[in-house]
């Protein structure tokens, strides 16, 4: 009979407000920069892809991967609105 398995997950921590950091290539810097730029910092003010890739030097097919890893990397969120989805920035 096997034994039980604990599974034990390391918790990030950062000097910097309790938020864990995350490190960025220059193309994800450069989509969080539009959409810095564009305003998409909060919920109420998240943007779509073609508007963030309206902003950003970049294909927009890159920009949707660059989206995906970013949302999971924790840096910015999804949220589910009609037919396409919706990106905030939710560290700055």
């Amino acid at each position: 009979m096997p034994g039980k398995i604990k599974v034990v997950r390391k918790k990030q921590l950062s000097h910097e407000g309790g938020e864990k950091m995350v490190e960025l290539n220059d193309n994800e810097k450069k989509v969080c920069d539009a959409m810095k730029a564009i305003g998409a910092t909060n919920d109420a003010s998240a943007k779509t892809s073609d508007v963030i890739a309206a902003k950003c030097p970049l294909p927009k097919g890159l920009i949707n991967n660059i989206l995906t890893q970013l949302a999971g990397k924790g840096a910015v969120k999804r949220l589910a609105k009609s037919k396409a989805g919706v990106y905030y920035l939710v560290q700055q």
